[in-house]
């Protein structure tokens, strides 16, 4: 069901992704624009109210908590789908990300205490699924929408059928997220492992000792989130770069990287997750950064070859590949958390995190890519600033597992030497 709900929260970026060239000449927009647009807007309040959604997760219900914020962003999003200018739908794009904010802390906290250790990897990785899943199913979903959406399909539809096609592939999903929401309603509640006391509160203040105590773990993963949040920018601008290429439609584009996300993803990371559980043990507790870090070393040159690919084939095949092979770092990173974070602590280090990715990597993302293309001219300007910045981002996010990695086994040696 968490994972249903965290495809929900990503189907709009997915959507939103595809539909970039048709907005930006809709709204007469900026690529640097449009980056304010997919990345800073959403982030804002996304990644502020991340901080008191980790408190209200130590100590409420979360079930009920993400069934609120599920409720509160899909009506945001249907603002977003009739925003009629820049402005408002910047506006609208804030307030979806409040909504959003809920969910990192709140879920992490479910997993962690639903899911025993020695399951936590596949537990998360099907977890993580779903911002791929989402970005798949925008794809498609919003290929189809678009589509049938410029020949009329809507016209008869009450409020839908007034909107343009773009304003259309935006709010469909919200209104199916109305509907969704009721799925939390069958989760049931986990006990919470480590419970706050009077004696030992879940508190910030508690939070920010256990990270001080532990900088040398904690730093590295989180300075990891942050590049790994960096790389939303090729996500981001993916479509864009594949119209401007080889001057493929939104609806093209989605009909196939939809279906592809869709079926491999669910494969890649059901085998990155069975392998993090095989290669993790007491005595080698980095085995999860292991499998990421060979995972994110294999995906690289597939994900390059994708926009050096000399023919739209061979693009398409490099694409598979490069769904196919992922470095599942985030999963890297939440196994981790869960391992080494209190359970009462989990839904604010998990918020803490959240906000220093976001603030730091997702708000920046899409904008730092714009920014390279400013150093290139004519249509691959967007594509060779992905060649540029992708291939630097896997490299300093392998540098930070390997600390991570070191850091884990000399912990692991100093217990073994205080037992």
């Amino acid at each position: 069901v968490l994972t249903g709900i965290y495809t929900l929260n990503y189907l709009d970026r997915g959507a939103l992704t595809l539909i970039v060239q048709p907005i930006k000449e809709d709204l007469h927009v900026t690529d640097l624009q449009m980056s304010y647009l997919l990345g800073l807007s959403f982030v804002v309040l996304y990644s502020l109210c991340s901080i008191p959604a980790g408190h209200v997760a130590d100590l409420v219900k979360r079930r009920l908590m993400i069934f609120w914020a599920v409720l509160f962003w899909s009506v945001m999003q249907c603002l977003c789908g009739f925003a009629g200018s820049y402005g408002q739908l910047f506006a609208a794009r804030v307030g979806l990300g409040l909504g959003e904010a809920a969910l990192p802390p709140a879920a992490y906290s479910l997993i962690r205490d639903g899911v025993q250790p020695k399951n936590r990897g596949r537990a998360f990785s099907i977890y993580q699924m779903g911002p791929l899943l989402g970005g798949g199913a925008g794809a498609l979903v919003g290929g189809i929408i678009y589509g049938a959406a410029r020949h009329g399909a809507f016209r008869a539809v009450p409020l839908l059928g007034a909107l343009k096609p773009w304003q259309t592939v935006i709010a469909v999903p919200g209104i199916v997220g109305v509907l969704a929401a009721l799925l939390m309603l069958s989760v049931r509640e986990p006990p919470r492992d480590q419970p706050a006391t009077r004696q030992d509160p879940a508190s910030y203040g508690a939070t920010l000792r256990l990270l001080g105590q532990h900088w040398r773990l904690y730093l590295p993963i989180f300075l990891m989130t942050v590049v790994l949040a960096l790389a939303t920018g090729w996500t981001a601008w993916m479509p864009a770069a594949l119209t401007r290429l080889w001057g493929l439609s939104p609806a093209t584009i989605g009909k196939v990287t939809g279906p592809l996300g869709l079926i491999l993803t669910p494969i890649a990371y059901v085998t990155v997750g069975q392998l993090m559980d095989r290669f993790t043990t007491p005595r080698r507790p980095d085995g999860m950064l292991r499998v990421a870090i060979a995972g994110s070393l294999l995906n690289l040159p597939a994900a390059v070859a994708v926009l050096l690919a000399p023919s739209v084939g061979l693009m398409w095949v490099a694409y598979a590949l490069s769904v196919l092979i992922t470095g599942a770092g985030q999963v890297a990173v939440a196994s981790i958390l869960a391992e080494v974070t209190p359970g009462r602590l989990m839904g604010k280090v998990t918020s803490l995190q959240f906000l220093a990715g976001n603030i730091l990597g997702l708000a920046m993302g899409p904008t730092l890519f714009a920014l390279v293309a400013k150093l290139f001219t004519g249509p691959r300007a967007i594509a060779d600033a992905m060649l540029v910045c992708y291939p630097a981002i896997i490299a300093v996010t392998v540098a930070f597992m390997a600390l991570t990695a070191r850091e884990l086994r000399r912990l692991r040696r100093t217990a073994e030497g205080a037992s």
